[in-house]
């Protein structure tokens, strides 16, 4: 039985962050140990000492890595931001639950029942669906909220109109810094998944190209018609994962003439290590010796009212189809 008094409330969800270099060596564990993002060979018997030796073997490169991004994850920060955003617009509790960091879907329950919330819609803020990130953390939340809150859940939001309108508008003001659009390339990117997960019928890749589609047609009704193509990050050198990789499709860009690029994350609506470091730092060094004239990032959705505007839309729809309403 629910323990709130009939308010309904919202949990968003991610991935989460070490909030510090100390804090990286027990965020690497808690991602390696969970079998829906990571297989790691052994099953149930050996995920949990594997994934301890892993952690401490990647421990120090992360940390390098952070440590150039300024020492932390700034995932928690992006999604207060986005969170008052959201209540701003809601009136009502919204929480934050991290998959592999705090606070904990845990510590979100519990914030949600002492606010007095009877009823929640859970968002995952992984805009296209994967079994290895949205799944998981539904099913988190769901063994959180298990005899204490009435849950429902919002499974994608890929090509819901603010999601899309967000995206273009952080487009828009990227390519505004050029002083040219002369061989202008955008270029989408997105986290990489492997290839078998696509072929058990994981929808991620196919969201992720419907929202590049949607983000074009935007575009273009505001005046903006340019090339386009996509590629991924943090692809695994081990097995079949999709491509090309970020850097490939760089190179090959700068080969056929393009000087002037606009890279543009469609699968992140935060800042995180992959855009901070892997685009921010390492694309950005290649792009410079690559010989771009003239490079810009669009930036994440964390202060973007668009996206807001999306997720009270989604957590309403969501509250009027599986409890008759928001109350």
């Amino acid at each position: 039985m629910a323990e709130g008094n009939g308010v309904t409330g919202v949990a968003l969800l991610a991935m989460g962050g070490p909030a510090s270099l100390g804090e990286i060596r027990d965020y690497l564990r808690r991602l390696f140990e969970d079998p829906m993002l990571i297989r790691l060979p052994g099953g149930r018997l050996f995920r949990r000492p594997l994934a301890a030796f892993v952690s401490k073997r990647r421990a120090e490169r992360v940390a390098h890595r952070y440590e150039q991004i300024g020492g932390a994850s700034p995932l928690l920060a992006e999604t207060l931001r986005l969170r008052d955003l959201v209540v701003a617009r809601l009136g009502a509790p919204v929480e934050i639950a991290m998959r592999y960091s705090r606070p904990t879907a845990d510590e979100a329950v519990d914030a949600l029942c002492k606010a007095g919330v009877a009823r929640v819609v859970a968002i995952p803020l992984y805009p296209q669906f994967s079994t290895s990130t949205s799944a998981s953390s539904l099913a988190d939340f769901a063994r959180a909220a298990a005899g204490r809150l009435e849950l429902t859940g919002v499974s994608d939001h890929f090509s819901h109109p603010g999601f899309v309108a967000g995206l273009a508008s952080q487009i828009q003001r990227a390519i505004s810094t050029f002083k040219s659009l002369e061989r202008t390339h955008v270029l989408y990117t997105a986290h990489s998944v492997p290839e078998s997960l696509t072929e058990g019928g994981d929808p991620y890749i196919s969201q992720v190209k419907s929202t590049i589609e949607a983000v074009a047609r935007e575009l273009y009704e505001r005046g903006v018609n340019l090339p386009s193509s996509l590629a991924f990050q943090s692809r695994v050198k081990f097995g079949r994962w999709h491509g090309p990789a970020v850097e490939d499709e760089v190179s090959d860009l700068h080969a056929s003439g393009v000087r002037r690029l606009v890279v543009a994350p469609v699968s992140f609506v935060s800042e995180n290590l992959e855009t901070k470091f892997d685009l921010d730092i390492e694309l950005h060094e290649q792009l410079c010796d690559e010989g771009f004239v003239e490079v810009a990032r669009s930036g994440t959705l964390s202060d973007s009212p668009e996206y807001a505007d999306a997720l009270a839309a989604l957590a309403h729809d969501a509250a009027e189809k599986s409890f008759g309403g928001w109350r």
